[in-house]
């Protein structure tokens, strides 16, 4: 999708949109989206191309965002429209120990917002991701799952 952004540009945007993430606030958030969305969520398979469903995962993994210590970038790439990045993620168990995974990234932009992103979880953070989503956010406007074999 096309963007007018160069690199700092892209960086500040998406800067802005992970602060919000780990405030916890919503509007602002979302107001760095861009209004036709595509969100993926692997190896689950989930698309969520809707603001709705957007805004309603943000809203449902604000509890295990807020317990992710600040995540270590590992790596990053960039492309003319956006960018992938890996990044390593601590968060604390029930049982008190520290799990440690990693995630990688993509994001892209369409103008000055974030049309897309994607997120693929370690095999182990999956059920993770898909409890704090809850099974009614699948049925969400705009949101479809593809299962896959993993």
């Amino acid at each position: 999708m096309p963007t007018h952004l160069d690199l700092k540009g892209m960086i500040d945007v998406s800067s802005v949109h992970t602060r919000y993430e780990f405030t916890h606030e919503i509007e602002p958030l979302m107001a760095t989206v861009h209004p036709e969305p595509c969100w993926i969520i692997e190896p689950i398979g989930c698309r969520i191309a809707s603001t709705e469903g957007v805004s309603q995962m943000y809203q449902r993994m604000f509890p295990l965002i807020g317990a992710m210590a600040n995540p270590e970038v590992v790596n990053t790439w960039f492309a003319e429209d956006g960018f992938i990045g890996e990044v390593r993620i601590s968060k604390p168990s029930n049982d008190g120990t520290v799990h440690c995974s990693s995630q990688f990234a993509w994001c892209e932009f369409n103008g000055d917002l974030i049309s897309g992103e994607g997120n693929y979880f370690d095999e182990g953070d999956v059920g993770y991701a898909a409890h704090a989503l809850g099974e009614d956010f699948f049925r969400l406007p705009g949101v479809t799952v593809t299962p896959r074999d993993i």
